[in-house]
């Protein structure tokens, strides 16, 4: 039958609450994953980061708001409007302050950049 993963391309992804959108400096979780990983490996670097990974309370509750936000008909509309609106507000202001950062670049002499996105990193 052959190895099912010889074909396959492997992927890991990370996040952290303190760099997402939200971006929680100073609190601590986030979460990693695997695709297209042997079980066995998969399972060994679990086993492996259990042991020596572990957010506070906070840190592990905020994961899970990055992950699952608040939605209509498990939470109340209160709270999906709450979180919507400061949800919407930080956006708003990122893309805000990335697009004149963009347009400072974009007017000193011999400076160049791409217009900067979904962080507020620049490469000028």
């Amino acid at each position: 039958m052959g190895d099912p993963y010889k074909d396959s391309v492997e992927l890991v992804s990370f996040h952290s609450i303190s760099k997402g959108l939200m971006g929680e400096c100073g609190l601590r979780g986030g979460y990693m994953e695997t695709v297209n990983f042997d079980p066995f490996a998969t399972e060994m670097l679990y086993k492996l980061k259990s042991v020596e990974l572990c957010s506070n309370t906070i840190g592990q509750v905020a994961t899970h708001l990055m992950v699952d936000p608040p939605r209509r008909g498990r939470e109340s509309d209160e709270c999906v409007d709450l979180y919507l609106s400061q949800r919407d507000t930080i956006a708003n202001g990122m893309k805000e302050r990335a697009l004149m950062l963009t347009r400072y670049f974009k007017e000193m002499t011999n400076v160049s950049s791409n217009e900067i996105e979904g962080a507020m990193y620049a490469f000028p």
